[in-house]
């Protein structure tokens, strides 16, 4: 996927934003000429290859792309859209960079870059073009490289006839080495010097960059011993709460109990005495005090008005001729008892509301407190996931820099060793030349006639 495949894109735009879209190269950009600002972070561009120059173009931002790991890669973007741009990747061009506007070479710079490839630094301090990932195109234009290297060296090979050809003097020679020299195959950035004094500490001071600090483990540490903390804390306030809905549980029991014990009285109260409109009284009034649950001091009112029918009652229950004295002497003492235990019914009940309230709001207190708990463990969690994902992001970026510096030193290696055995060849071939040039004096010296 490219810009051409976004067809609801007008040309007139002034700002696109790529960010986090699957787009892989620059292909069809070119019919934007009006863009300004360019964000293709978080995508998969590698290459800036169907770049082309944009003038209005004046900010551009590709972080966190396979195309940002390379080295140089701000002097290759400014080759690859032009130097309008003022910021790169959120830094501002500097002024070294803005004066590779007048580079020898930047045209062929420019063409290299736009074809897909890039600027490297090699084993001589020079810069030069390399390919990236091998794609069908670029392996042609490989086949093309080889086809005329090998022919370079078919060509390089006739050098000696060249050299017996031409007359064997110092100054012949040396002119020949020096327009051999002179034929410029890489790019010589100005740039040069400053990568070159300071690319180790740079790669160092990145290295330096990823590695976690030591506050990032204080914190994790902490975290780990808040996380084991609050994890006991969690299982004591459960063991608590588990304990509270138990009493909860023993204390509605024990209030139902009581009620069913006072509906039990009151029915065998009033299947003692049923044509007893005083006591029907005396019970609904006790299940109004029951149900509406008065105060201390309506209950004491209450108790006076129940001694006044206590009296009343036993009045009648003199009158009553026809009854036995011990079926009154046991109605009194009945009453008796059914007071007692409505009284202590009802002040068992207010205690049990009263502790069943507290009870209720020291587990509300207790809740609040464990869902309190729980939102800070999820932060806390969250914020190890994130600190995790930045160490192997940086783990990565680490892995890549040191991919990145051992193919440099593989390639600098193998440059030297093509130096050293092209040295000794042409050590040997001066040397060859030497020795054949003092045997031709001495062949002309005894050729001379000797003067006797």
């Amino acid at each position: 996927m490219n810009f051409s495949s976004f067809h609801d894109i007008e040309p007139n735009f002034t700002e696109i934003n790529m960010s986090g879209q699957p787009v892989l190269s620059f292909d069809g950009i070119q019919k934007f000429q009006n863009l300004q600002k360019l964000n293709i972070s978080n995508t998969l561009v590698t290459t800036f290859k169907h770049a082309t120059t944009l003038p209005n173009l004046t900010e551009i931002d590709f972080r966190n792309t396979p195309l940002s790991k390379y080295p140089f890669v701000r002097e290759m973007c400014l080759f690859a859209f032009g130097f309008s741009i003022r910021l790169i990747n959120g830094k501002e061009v500097t002024d070294e960079e803005r004066n590779l506007s007048n580079y020898k070479y930047r045209p062929e710079a420019e063409a290299t870059v736009r074809n897909g490839e890039y600027i490297r630094l090699n084993y001589s301090g020079r810069f030069t073009k390399c390919f990236g990932k091998c794609s069908y195109e670029t392996s042609k234009y490989i086949e093309k490289r080889e086809t005329k290297a090998t022919e370079g060296e078919t060509s390089n090979n006739s050098t000696n006839q060249l050299l017996e050809n031409i007359a064997k003097t110092t100054s012949q020679v040396h002119q020949i080495r020096m327009e051999n020299r002179n034929q410029n195959k890489c790019f010589i950035l100005p740039t040069l010097a400053k990568y070159d004094e300071f690319s180790v500490d740079s790669l160092k001071d990145e290295l330096n960059q990823i590695k976690p600090p030591i506050e990032y483990q204080r914190d994790q540490i902490r975290l780990e011993a808040q996380q084991k903390k609050d994890a006991v804390t969690i299982d004591s306030l459960h063991s608590i709460l588990n304990d509270l809905n138990t009493k909860l549980n023993k204390n509605e029991f024990s209030l139902l109990t009581a009620n069913e014990t006072n509906s039990r009285l009151q029915e065998e109260l009033k299947k003692l005495m049923p044509n007893n409109q005083i006591v029907d009284d005396y019970l609904e009034k006790l299940n109004e005090l029951r149900d509406e649950k008065t105060t201390t001091g309506q209950l004491e009112t209450e108790f006076e008005s129940l001694t006044s029918l206590h009296s009343q009652i036993s009045q009648n229950a003199k009158k009553a001729a026809t009854a036995p004295q011990q079926l009154d002497l046991s109605l009194e003492s009945d009453l008796n008892k059914i007071l007692q235990a409505a009284e202590a019914l009802k002040n068992e009940k207010l205690d049990a509301e009263a502790k069943l309230n507290a009870l209720r709001n020291r587990i509300e207190s207790q809740k609040d407190e464990i869902m309190k708990l729980r939102r800070e463990e999820e932060n806390k969690r969250k914020q190890k996931e994130e600190l995790l994902e930045s160490i192997k992001k940086k783990q990565k970026e680490k892995d890549e820099a040191l991919k990145i510096q051992k193919e440099l030193q593989n390639q600098a290696s193998i440059q030297k060793k093509v130096l050293a055995a092209e040295f000794v060849k042409m050590s040997e071939k001066v040397q060859q030349e030497a020795e054949t040039g003092s045997d031709l004096v001495i062949e002309e010296m005894t050729k001379i006639p000797s003067v006797e």
